[in-house]
């Protein structure tokens, strides 16, 4: 009889979580009965009941009664006293199923009643099946820490690239407020020497040693729909630094920085806080062609939950880039090619959640190569004021999202790139410009930009 009863609460329970190809969550109730919470039996007159509370709404509990009188009665009951499932007057054994239907039902008691004659009851319960596309608070480790990891250096690497190619370009200190970002850029003007300090200055006099700028960034992302491990959500990156001209033609420059992120991956969250430190060079290797290099180091926290579990960990990011830029002229139009490595490894210690589990550390990366370019538009815009430029990208992405599996993906996608500027005249100017990743991949990531800038 004993043995009989373990078979039926484990063999049933184990088969149908196996079979769902997911992982299982089981209730303090749950646990409970397949601990034999609800297992009763008498041959004495009465009525005897047994409670169990803590269900959580899909958990599938099986009753197996066995009855000797056409009177005595099995009944399940949720605390309203509404009987939910009941053996009739029959007698015999019988099976009986109750999938708890929502938090109403998360306290139940099984009762039998007697006459005199023998009845008894033994109770399984299945735990809830998580859908196998990503639902356990690993998988929202995983994809939402990877999104972020690559989201951030993208844009660490657009920003050090857009002020490398500023101080190469010799541009006033500017300021400039959009909807998706603030830049701040200040570029002190060197002094003449000699007896006249009011003398003008040659484009090489006025050219400044080192510049200050500071940049706060906003980016969206999204995934398509039946997408695995659907994301979405956004982030902040804000960073300021400093640009030293070792000599026309060569730059160092080093910078921190902050970002904050807020992503759902099936619905679960993910939310991140970073701090970031690095450095920068660049090399004007010839009047038309540009070498950039770029290292940085992150040091983060994050703080997840889902509908099973909460937890903390933390994490440390490695960014390493390098760009080749050109530039070459094409009837009056400005051809800019570029070719682009990004490598970003990301570590995470082994934590704990709240319901007592261990998860092992992981190692997060990707490697992203771009190849493409953008055209500028011709001189007899430039010379009325108007910028307008246009580009697109082949993407090479390999990741890795840290997953026990060890599986990793390589995918090409397409980035686009487009804005316009135009000058307002006393050192005013007005720019939009946007970014779209991931087309042909089922995850989209853009930026935008529209700013007013002022020098000063």
């Amino acid at each position: 009889m004993v043995l009989t009863r373990e078979l039926q609460r484990w063999g049933s329970a184990g088969l149908m979580v196996l079979a769902s190809g997911g992982a299982a969550y089981a209730s303090a109730a749950c646990d409970a009965v397949n601990a034999g919470g609800f297992d009763n039996e008498t041959s004495s007159i009465g009525t005897k009941t047994q409670p169990q509370t803590g269900f959580e709404p899909g958990e599938t509990l099986n009753f197996v009664v066995t009855k000797a009188g056409l009177s005595s009665v099995w009944r399940l009951l949720n605390s309203s006293a509404d009987v939910l499932v009941s053996s009739g007057f029959s007698t015999g054994t019988s099976t009986h199923t109750y999938i708890v239907a929502s938090d109403l039902d998360s306290a139940l008691r099984s009762q039998i009643r007697s006459t005199g004659d023998f009845i008894g009851v033994t109770a399984t319960c299945v735990p809830v099946v998580l859908d196998a596309v990503g639902s356990t608070i690993e998988d929202v480790q995983a994809a939402g820490s990877a999104r972020m990891a690559r989201t951030s250096a993208q844009i660490t690497s657009s920003v050090i690239g857009r002020v490398i190619g500023q101080s190469f370009a010799n541009l006033e200190s500017t300021g400039s407020l959009g909807p998706s970002g603030v830049t701040l850029s200040y570029v002190p003007t060197r002094t003449a020497l000699g007896s006249d300090p009011f003398a003008d200055l040659t484009p090489e006099a006025r050219e400044a040693d080192w510049s200050v700028w500071a940049d706060l960034q906003g980016s969206g992302t999204y995934s398509l729909q039946g997408a695995e491990d659907a994301t979405q959500g956004g982030q902040a990156n804000f960073s300021t630094g400093v640009t030293y001209k070792l000599s026309p033609d060569m730059l160092v420059g080093a910078f921190v920085g902050a970002e904050r992120g807020v992503y759902s991956v099936n619905d679960d969250a993910l939310r991140s806080t970073g701090a970031t430190l690095g450095g920068y060079g660049a090399w004007r290797i010839l009047p038309e062609l540009r070498w950039d290099v770029l290292a940085a180091y992150t040091g983060l926290f994050y703080d997840i939950a889902t509908e099973t579990a909460t937890g903390e960990f933390s994490g440390n990011r490695a960014i390493v880039a390098t760009a080749l830029t050109g530039s070459i002229p094409v009837g009056t139009i400005e051809l800019e090619p570029s070719v682009s490595l990004l490598v970003v490894r990301e570590w995470q210690p082994g934590w704990e959640d709240s319901e007592g589990e261990a998860h092992d550390g992981r190692e997060v990366s990707a490697e992203t190569v771009a190849l493409g370019g953008r055209l500028v538009s011709p001189e007899a815009l430039n010379g009325m004021g108007v910028t307008v430029y246009a580009g697109a990208y082949g993407i090479w992405d390999h990741a890795r999202d840290g997953r026990a599996d060890g599986a990793s993906t390589a995918a090409w996608s397409a980035r686009l790139t487009s804005g316009v500027s135009m000058s307002l005249g006393e050192g005013g100017q007005i720019a939009l410009d946007g970014q779209y990743d991931g087309l042909g991949s089922d995850t989209h990531t853009w930026s935008a930009r529209a700013a007013l800038s002022q020098a000063f």
